[in-house]
């Protein structure tokens, strides 16, 4: 597992975690935040950045995060040069929930 904190006036603004050889591709975003006090300042572009670096470096070809369809970050995703691909839905509390997978090339 990878993780990377953000911190900006002795406080975390935001943390990124992620995984190895999972069962979607070769690494995954586990985890990305970033505290609304400090978003829109290119935070989460910088931690995204850093975790797809560390995985190129790990020989990584293919990464992947997972999230709620219509979900605010999907559009951070694509913007960052994410794919959008179908995934199976989250269980939470024993409901299903629609979810999407955004794909990144690391080569």
């Amino acid at each position: 597992m990878i993780c990377r904190p953000w911190t900006g006036n002795g406080r975390i603004g935001g943390f990124i975690s992620g995984m190895r050889n999972t069962a979607y591709c070769d690494c995954e975003i586990i985890r990305l935040y970033v505290s609304r006090e400090v978003q829109g300042c290119g935070i989460g572009s910088q931690l995204l950045e850093y975790m797809m670096y560390c995985y190129r470096g790990l020989g990584c070809r293919t990464m992947a995060a997972r999230t709620l369809l219509g979900a605010r970050n999907n559009s951070f995703y694509l913007k960052q040069g994410g794919t959008e691909n179908q995934t199976q839905d989250f269980e939470f509390g024993g409901r299903k929930y629609p979810a999407v997978e955004f794909t990144f090339s690391l080569e």
